[in-house]
């Protein structure tokens, strides 16, 4: 459902269950309407959800790519390393991302 919104606030980064965490990032993966994570005005760092280092890499790096404003913060990150490098590969692929 949250697929179909512009923007998805998630209130505390630790509401979402790993099994949700995963599956929100699996569909958004095949396509999305989000332009952001978090209220507009205000991106969440897509790094700092509880359950992020659980998601595929590829996976994670396809949804990230269909937005088009995402935060990555590289202070606190619980990304994995093969997480950072499908999103940085996927730089050279058309995708909707425009501000990072």
């Amino acid at each position: 459902a949250a697929n179909k919104l512009k923007s998805f606030s998630f209130g505390n980064s630790s509401d979402l269950s790993e099994d949700q965490t995963v599956e929100m990032f699996k569909e958004m993966s095949k396509g999305t309407n989000l332009k952001c994570l978090g209220p507009l005005g205000d991106v969440l760092a897509v790094n700092r959800l509880e359950h992020i280092g659980t998601v595929d890499p590829e996976t994670l790096a396809r949804a990230i790519h269909n937005l088009e404003t995402v935060w990555l913060d590289f202070e606190s990150s619980s990304l994995t390393s093969a997480q950072y490098t499908a999103i940085f590969k996927r730089f050279s692929m058309e995708g909707k991302l425009q501000i990072i």
